[in-house]
């Protein structure tokens, strides 16, 4: 899946998913063994992105009624 251009991120939750299938199915004894128990699972980096301040206002603004409270700042800013 990586050769094809997959990201590792997706390949790793493809695996997860799979293995969890195939415990299921060794639960049940459809299955032998896991295969998925010794494949190794692709690294991958998580990117966290921080609200900015005006990200922050923006949301603020756009506020519906269920979020009244943020929309009074907005006109703080």
């Amino acid at each position: 899946m990586l050769s094809a251009g997959v990201g590792p991120r997706t390949v790793h939750n493809s695996l997860l998913m799979l293995s969890f299938l195939c415990k299921h199915a060794r639960r049940f004894k459809w299955l032998p063994v896991n295969p998925c128990a010794e494949v190794r699972k692709p690294k991958f980096r998580v990117k966290v992105r921080a609200f900015t301040a005006a990200d922050v206002a923006i949301l603020a603004c756009h506020a519906d009624d269920a979020t009244r409270a943020l929309r009074r700042r907005c006109s703080l800013l």
